[in-house]
């Protein structure tokens, strides 16, 4: 459907998104509405210390004083595939920040993005898919949130928030990589320099919601299933018809009268989001909601992108995130730019 009915050739795309020429336009993109720095450490630096040599290590900045940047803490990218490591994408917490409770001095975090993208080739560059460019602003969200949490308790750093608001900065920032003028901007052919033609990013932008009723479906299946296990009174489940049920009622997929054991694959219950899964999409209304409240219409507003850095971001889970999202909105979140964002409303 991608390429016969929206013209989409996602090898095609990927032509204009070279990891490293993406990844440096990404950080400045962060850079811009965050007011931050982002330096790369050399390998020949004293300060240069990863756990493998094709580890690129940065040091960040928080630049709202130009002339005395205040120091954030340290981010790893991890980017390539190699025997025995994780196989996703994901962001790993190193080490959390706070204040010395003796010293009264600032412990710095360090966070790490954990990729497997293709190295480069001989005759060409490592060239990203959309969805690569979407999961590495998902996941640098985070690494984002565990840097700029400033809290005085390292229980409280960064993503160390509820755990169905984790998932919100994360979305929220991959509403970038649909906007035609970041799109624009992000991408550079890897042979002739040029960015994405105006007529390909309409038809990219045109193809966000393709399947997405039916992946949406699929996300309240599995955390209806999720929680239906951890609300159960007395633990007596059935687990291979609830997982079935739950499938033919609310994913709308037959299972042709054979159960199957499909939840063996819902690797999320055994990683931290047993009774959490939910989250996901709990915490797309609230990306949602700031998106077009404050980004929209202008997505790289440094005043908005301070606000959000300073209101959410910079609290972790210090204080209640229903506060913070009315702080920042003036009002309380509400669904409609969900609703509009999955095509069942128009914009207001």
């Amino acid at each position: 459907m991608l390429e016969t009915e929206y013209k989409v050739d996602e090898m095609k795309i990927a032509e204009y998104f070279p990891m490293a020429n993406t990844i440096s336009k990404m950080l400045q993109i962060y850079e811009t509405i965050f007011t931050l720095k982002f330096v790369e450490i050399s390998k020949n630096d004293k300060l240069y210390n990863t756990w493998h040599e094709e580890v690129k290590q940065f040091a960040v900045w928080k630049l709202d004083n130009q002339e005395d940047p205040e120091f954030v803490g340290y981010i790893y990218f991890d980017l390539h595939p190699r025997k025995g490591k994780y196989g996703h994408a994901a962001n790993f917490g190193l080490s959390p920040g706070y204040t010395d409770i003796v010293t009264g001095a600032r412990v710095y975090p360090a966070t790490s993005l954990v990729c497997n993208f293709t190295r480069d080739k001989k005759d060409k560059p490592s060239l990203l898919k959309h969805d690569e460019v979407v999961t590495f602003f998902h996941e640098l969200g985070h690494g984002i949130h565990d840097l700029l949490g400033k809290t005085k308790y390292s229980r409280f750093s960064g993503t160390s928030v509820s755990w169905d608001f984790v998932e919100m900065p994360s979305q929220f920032l991959e509403y970038f990589t649909w906007c035609e003028a970041q799109l624009e901007s992000l991408s550079q052919h890897y042979q002739t320099g040029k960015p994405l033609p105006k007529e390909l990013i309409q038809s990219l932008i045109k193809s966000k919601n393709v399947n997405g009723a039916m992946f949406n479906l699929r996300q309240l299946h599995f955390g209806l299933f999720d929680m239906s296990l951890h609300t159960s009174k007395d633990g007596n489940v059935d687990i291979d018809s609830l997982w079935n049920d739950l499938r033919e009622e609310v994913a709308l997929v037959s299972n042709g009268g054979v159960q199957t054991k499909g939840y063996g694959s819902f690797g999320h219950m055994m990683g931290g989001y047993a009774s959490g899964y939910y989250g996901y999409m709990w915490s797309q209304v609230f990306a949602a909601d700031i998106f077009y409240s404050k980004f929209k219409a202008d997505p790289l507003n440094v005043k908005s992108g301070l606000e959000y850095r300073d209101k959410i971001l910079s609290r972790g889970g210090s204080r209640e995130e229903m506060d913070n999202l009315r702080d920042l909105l003036g009002r309380d979140p509400n669904s409609d730019a969900f609703l509009t964002e999955l095509g069942i409303t128009e914009a207001s």
